[in-house]
Order: structure tokens, then C-alpha cells, then sequence
């Protein structure tokens, strides 16, 4: 069944009307934040809401959904445009890890960026009735619109694009963002695309027309849920011989009991480690949160990721020791945190591991 785009008004409407309803402080910003991040889809939006409501303390701020979903705020975006137009890929590189240290996301950062060119393009176009956005943005827009040509725009959204696959089966994202900065400060051939700007014109305006027609036929949201992935844990034939055997000591049947007792306690007191570690750094929290704990065993959590970001921002030695500080307030012995990622090769291959002691 093929999902339809629920248009970013309607959608934003849905979430004023669930935040009235279940009497949620928030503001127009902050929704209108999770609107546009929801990417045309009613359910989306939705579930973003309600991650910030777990997360956020008192009223939901816009600040409190960027913290959440390590989305790369607009002034950002425009920054990074700004030193494009000003061929300065080394400012963009500070910028973007400055950004990936504070826990953004580099597909959030893809993504808002890649949808803020598109923005350009229409309003270059003169299609103004397309773009959502707030009086000071399409000042901006407008600004930076004039500086390019359809063509640059268009060149721009196809590197985002690229970068965007690669990101997906990326063990770093920040070398593939970094090379990203440095072609779109490049000049490429403007001659033999200038001769083709005219058809790209044509084309792109067909395709806004289609995305009109698309608009006015959907008004369902959508209300197909899939469900996560069940990953199954077996024990390897190793981790079978080590087993307790009915002919082991009394000494070493106490030590087993007793790491028993310690995994025990983990598990209990695991969502209380994560809550503490979202109130001192939300973007951990969340995706501490979303990580499924496949098996506690011997004073060792395995915790399985998304992606291989969240894996390398969760093993950077700030954030490492923020964790394991955090552990050491709930539980008295030594304990192991092992991430292994769900995708591809990478998924056993742990890079490193957090301890508590």
C-alpha cells in the first residue's frame, strides 16, 4: 500500500489539535518545527510529538525539538548557504563539526538542507503558493534565491542527494559531509549547464504541477503503522559451554548468582540510567531510548543501534564518560555497555565499548 503526502498545513493542524486535546503547553513554532520535519507523512509527525512529550520538561520549545532529534536548525542551514555563495568550504567544515559535537544528526542536516534548495528553486520560479515558511525565512529565501542560478540550485539538491545514500551505509559520516562542503563550493561545468537551464525550467515546473494535483487528492493521514523489527538473540555454542553445569562448586554457583542478581538489577534499573542521562544530554537519552537492548549476561549489555552515527557519537570520550558516570550513580559494581548496529556488516562489528568501572 503506497502511503500518500499529507501536505505540511494539514499536518500541523493535526498537532495543534492533539496538543488542545490532551492539554499539551507547546507554541506554533515548535509544531510547526515538527510539521515540517514529519516530511509529508500524518504518522510521522505524530510520533515525533510524542517523543518530544517523553522528553521534554514543562512546554515543548522549539529548542526542545531540535535537542530531541539532533535537527539542524535554519540559521544554520543559511550559514552554510552563505558560505557557499562565498566559496568558504573551510568555515562550512568548522560549522558542520561544531554541529555533529553538539549530537546532530547528519540526515537531519541532509535533509533540511536539501528541502531548503528546493525552497529556493520554487521561489525562484515564482511559486510562492508551494513554500511554507515564515515571514523572516522567505526574506531569506528570497536573498539567497537572486545569488543562484536554477542550475546551481539543482546541482546542489543532486550532491545532497548522493550524499544522502552514501550516509545511509556510512562508518563515517563526517569524512562523507566534509567531502560533501567541498564540492558544493566547487565550481563545475556552468557553461554546458547554462545551455540546459531553460529545459530544467520546463521540467521542474511540470514536476510542481504534479505535486499540486498530488496535494488536493490527499486528505486521509495516514494510519498504516509498521512495526519494528524483531531481533532474535541466540547463544553461541561458546557462550552455551559456559553455562552453569550441576557439578560446579558452591563458590563458583555464588559468583554466578550473584552476576545474575547484577544483570537483574540492570535491566530494572536501565530505563531510570537512561531518563538521567536524557536530563543531562537529551539527544543521548533519545537515542539511548530508541537502542533495543537485545541481552544483559554477565555484567555486559549489547545494545543495538540504527546507525553507525548514533554508535559514533555515543563512543566519543565526552559522551563515554558521561555514560558511564551516569551508570556508576545506580549501580555499585563495574558494568559494560557493547553497541553493535543493525545494518549491514557493521552489525558485528562493535567499534568500542562503555564501561562503568
Amino acid at each position: 500500500m503506497t502511503s500518500e503526502k499529507i501536505p505540511t498545513p494539514k499536518i500541523l493542524t493535526r498537532l495543534q489539535q492533539i496538543v488542545e486535546k490532551e492539554k499539551i503547553s507547546t507554541n506554533k513554532e515548535a509544531l510547526t518545527l515538527i510539521a515540517e520535519e514529519a516530511e509529508n507523512s500524518m504518522r510521522d509527525g505524530e510520533k515525533i510529538l510524542d517523543q518530544t512529550v517523553s522528553y521534554a520538561e514543562g512546554e515543548i520549545t522549539e529548542k526542545d525539538v531540535v535537542d530531541i532529534l539532533g535537527i539542524v536548525e535554519k540559521r544554520y542551514i543559511f550559514q552554510l548557504t552563505q558560505n557557499i555563495l562565498e566559496k568558504n568550504p573551510l568555515a562550512n567544515i568548522e560549522l558542520i563539526n561544531q554541529l555533529l559535537e553538539e549530537g546532530r544528526d547528519p540526515n537531519w542536516l541532509i535533509r533540511g538542507w536539501r528541502k531548503w534548495f528546493r525552497d529556493l528553486v520554487i521561489l525562484k520560479m515564482g511559486g510562492n503558493s508551494f513554500l511554507f515558511l515564515s515571514p523572516s525565512e522567505k526574506k531569506e529565501a528570497e536573498k539567497q534565491s537572486s545569488l543562484f542560478t536554477l542550475t546551481q540550485l539543482i546541482h546542489f539538491m543532486d550532491l545532497l542527494s548522493q550524499t544522502r545514500q552514501k550516509l545511509a551505509f556510512s562508518s563515517q559520516p563526517q569524512i562523507d559531509l566534509e567531502l560533501l562542503l567541498v564540492e558544493l563550493s566547487s565550481d563545475f561545468d556552468i557553461d554546458a549547464s547554462n545551455s540546459r537551464e531553460p529545459e530544467l525550467m520546463k521540467i521542474y515546473q511540470k514536476i510542481l504541477k504534479l505535486e499540486q494535483r498530488l496535494s488536493l487528492k490527499s486528505s486521509l493521514p495516514e494510519t498504516e503503522k509498521k512495526e519494528k523489527p524483531k531481533v532474535k538473540t541466540y547463544l553461541t555454542k561458546e557462550e552455551k559451554e559456559k553455562e552453569p553445569t550441576l557439578k560446579e562448586t558452591k563458590a563458583v554457583k555464588q559468583k554466578v548468582e550473584e552476576k545474575e542478581s547484577n544483570d537483574n538489577e540492570f535491566f530494572e534499573k536501565w530505563p531510570l540510567i537512561v531518563k538521567e542521562i536524557g536530563k543531562k544530554k537529551k539527544t543521548l537519552g533519545t537515542w539511548l531510548q530508541k537502542a533495543t537492548l537485545l541481552k544483559v549476561e554477565k555484567n555486559l549489555a549489547t545494545l543495538s543501534l540504527k546507525n553507525g552515527f548514533h554508535q559514533e557519537t555515543l563512543t566519543r570520550n565526552s559522551n563515554l564518560y558521561l555514560i558511564e558516570e551516569t551508570i556508576k550513580e545506580f549501580l555499585s559494581y563495574p558494568f559494560h555497555l557493547k553497541y553493535i548496529v543493525e545494518k549491514g556488516k557493521e552489525k558485528d562489528k562493535p567499534k568500542k565499548t562503555s564501561s562503568s568501572g
